[in-house]
């Protein structure tokens, strides 16, 4: 008789660290909007190149690092 192979993928989240990903994310993403808007009207806000939303982080958040 065949073996009964089983995988177990267990799977933890920390939920302070996530929500604190989350509201920076949207954070972010309300400071994208606000860009936008204002380019489409033709001006360009204080910082407006600068994101604090880094592709460096969203990796580290994506891997849980």
């Amino acid at each position: 008789m065949a073996a009964d192979n089983k995988l177990e993928l267990v799977i933890q989240v920390d939920a302070a660290g996530a929500n604190a990903s989350i509201k920076s994310v949207n954070t972010s993403l309300s400071g994208l909007e606000k860009t936008a808007v204002s380019s489409a009207k033709g001006l360009r806000p204080a910082g407006a190149l600068r994101s604090r939303w880094s592709l460096r982080e969203s990796q580290g958040f994506l891997l849980g690092l």
